[in-house]
């Protein structure tokens, strides 16, 4: 299939859409270069990935095996 071919058979799908998901979805792929994953988290998410960093930078600190074993009870 050509690359206008292309086009023209994206351009119908998307034209004919009501999922506003499907239509997002399709939109982040064009923007997906242009945006960092940092701005598409939540202010709490990000609020835990600080936590973390400066848990990290203190020691405060466990092992995978021992917080797998911890959670997984």
């Amino acid at each position: 299939m050509s690359n206008a071919a292309l086009k023209l058979e994206a351009l119908k799908h998307v034209l004919s859409a009501d999922n506003d998901g499907q239509l997002r979805a399709v939109l982040s792929i064009f923007n997906s270069d242009k945006s960092d994953f940092w701005d598409e988290l939540t202010d709490a998410q990000k609020a835990e990935v600080e936590l973390s960093r400066q848990q990290v930078s203190e020691g405060k600190v466990e092992e995978w095996e021992a917080v797998y074993k911890r959670l997984s009870k």
